[in-house]
């Protein structure tokens, strides 16, 4: 029984955890090079989050040293269609960054072509170009996250998306609390009815002995 609960607790918790890791550190941006500091990654991350919970929009920021001899709009295609951007409305953007090619892109979904067209995301790109030129990596690659974020934020929520995982992240929680519940109470039962047919042994056994004893 106890294995069995342990099961059950390991796989609810491990549902939990992948939940939970929609929101977590490194989602949106992928900078396992450290080239931006780990306080403007931090920022960054904040600022897509928000971003997705108010309307469902996403935005990823894949940054690396090299691109080891891949074009800059190949990766952008791959991170786009690795990310699934395509099967949410098209709602999303993708930056890719090689700080030592160095080379960059940015991929515009359908969803949100109209807010960034083509001629605001040259200019996205100029600002970033310019920045990056003086080697502020950091101060360009985060404006440039603030930018989309300020432009995406007014649009309207996706159907089924801004703040839908945060509920069902939430009422997972409920559920293993609840379930948790449930089993401390099973537990306790199963403790208890023991201990109640012991006592009905012994009680069986006395009156046996008891028996024996007068003939």
């Amino acid at each position: 029984m106890k294995k069995l609960v342990s099961i059950i607790l390991t796989a609810l918790l491990l549902a939990a955890a992948f939940s939970v890791n929609s929101f977590a550190t490194g989602t949106y941006v992928s900078n396992n090079e450290s080239i931006t500091s780990e306080g403007v990654t931090s920022q960054i991350e904040e600022l897509f989050e928000k971003l997705f919970e108010k309307n469902g929009c996403r935005v990823y920021f894949y940054i690396v040293s090299t691109f080891s001899g891949e074009e800059a709009s190949s990766v952008s295609d791959r991170i786009y269609a690795e990310k699934g951007i395509a099967d949410n409305g098209d709602c999303g953007v993708v930056f890719v960054l090689a700080s030592q090619d160095p080379d960059y892109d940015i991929k515009v979904g359908k969803g949100v072509s109209d807010v960034i067209t083509y001629d605001v995301a040259k200019e996205l790109l100029s600002s970033f170009e310019e920045s990056f030129a003086q080697g502020m990596t950091d101060a360009g690659v985060f404006a440039l996250a603030n930018e989309i974020c300020t432009k995406l934020t007014p649009l309207a929520p996706l159907d089924g998306e801004g703040g839908t995982s945060v509920f069902l992240v939430i009422l997972l929680i409920v559920l293993i609390i609840l379930f948790l519940g449930v089993v401390a109470f099973i537990i306790l039962y199963i403790r208890a009815e023991r201990i109640r047919r012991r006592r009905i042994r012994r009680m069986s056994g006395n009156y046996g002995n008891n028996i024996r004893r007068r003939y």
